[in-house]
């Protein structure tokens, strides 16, 4: 895969996922399905040189699940 598409579709995944969760909730439910997400999106990147970025970038979206519940 070229450099453009491989770094167009981790973003795409990682917008969708920030995207589809963007509105925190105590919800236990919301949050096994966010991490559920999280482990989907780092599986399909598992054995490629892209691993570490992607695991930066559900990091980061994960934080700021997280940032955005604590501060309501």
């Amino acid at each position: 895969m070229d450099f453009k598409k491989t770094y167009f579709d981790i973003w795409k995944a990682a917008w969708d996922f920030h995207k589809n969760y963007c509105n925190p909730s105590e919800n236990p439910k919301y949050w096994d399905e966010v991490l559920d997400e999280a482990y989907k999106i780092n599986a399909i990147y598992k054995n490629s040189p892209e691993n570490k970025f992607v695991n930066d970038l559900v990091l980061a979206i994960l934080a700021e699940l997280e940032r955005k519940n604590v501060k309501k």
